[in-house]
């Protein structure tokens, strides 16, 4: 699922992606991995309401999330359930300054991609664009 944001809850056993189920769980028991979830939540349903439902399954709330992504869909559907935000570039299609205009005047972490521990590798914030 290249280019997919996932959305893993590791202590629920819940997996949200924008994905098809199907073809989700197809990846998952491909790589030997469906077997460690309970859940998968496919892109059936817009971002932001398989967002809510991740987050309520798990009893989490919105303000004490975040969501890796690498699109404006993705801090779009963040933003609209009240998330946090951080842009991992090298997998979207658009620079960070194009996915994060008018993000409410907030600042952004921005980070350049995930190591194999799914820890996050060169990270910064991004202010908005000059003069602004």
């Amino acid at each position: 699922m290249p280019g997919t944001t996932l959305i893993a809850l590791p202590s629920s056993g819940r997996l949200a992606t924008g994905t098809l189920t199907a073809e989700a769980e197809r990846v998952l028991d491909g790589h030997g991995l469906a077997g460690e979830f309970r859940a998968v939540l496919g892109g059936e349903e817009p971002k932001a309401r398989r967002l809510s439902t991740a987050l309520a399954a798990v009893g989490a709330d919105p303000g004490e999330a975040v969501l890796l992504g690498d699109s404006r869909q993705d801090l779009l559907a963040a933003q609209a359930v009240g998330m946090g935000f951080v842009l991992v570039t090298g997998h979207g299609f658009l620079p960070p300054a194009q996915v994060l205009y008018g993000a409410g005047g907030q600042s952004s972490l921005v980070a350049a991609g995930l190591d194999p521990g799914g820890l996050l590798i060169g990270t910064g914030a991004y202010e908005g664009p000059p003069g602004h």
